[in-house]
């Protein structure tokens, strides 16, 4: 766990103010409480088809990412020396697989797919992207 740990270092190693709220602003692309009511006004306003595509690539990815955490058991790194960890409210439950970059992952992916756009295959990578590293930098994830 080291290796993961001086990964962390390096990246909080550039922390200021303002990267704490950019990336705590970021971190929330991947959380249950923003992609849940996305996917309804997804549903409810624009494509029932396509809301049901996403609602179903999510749910299968909560259950696949549970099962993994499972296996893994990986320890969060709150706590460990040099190590900030902020919004650690949202950080539950093992570490491993990033349950905020798996579930960014099938939120955006599906989207992607679903409209076979190359914008939106670049929009979601970058989103994806984003997430994970918000996870490293806010000390939530190795």
């Amino acid at each position: 766990m080291e290796f993961e740990l001086n990964i962390i270092r390096s990246i909080q190693s550039i922390a200021s103010p303002f990267l704490d709220g950019l990336f705590q602003l970021i971190t929330m692309f991947g959380e249950e409480a923003i992609l849940i009511p996305l996917i309804a006004v997804i549903y409810w306003t624009f494509n029932k088809k396509m809301g049901e595509y996403i609602a179903y690539s999510s749910l299968t990815s909560v259950l696949i990412n549970g099962a993994v955490k499972d296996v893994f058991k990986a320890k969060r790194p709150i706590g460990e020396p040099g190590i900030r960890s902020l919004r650690v409210e949202t950080a539950t439950g093992y570490s491993f697989p990033s349950g905020h970059t798996q579930g960014t992952a099938s939120f955006w992916g599906a989207i992607a797919i679903y409209l076979k756009k190359n914008y939106m295959y670049a929009i979601s990578g970058i989103i994806i992207v984003s997430v994970a590293i918000s996870r490293l930098y806010l000390g939530a994830t190795i």
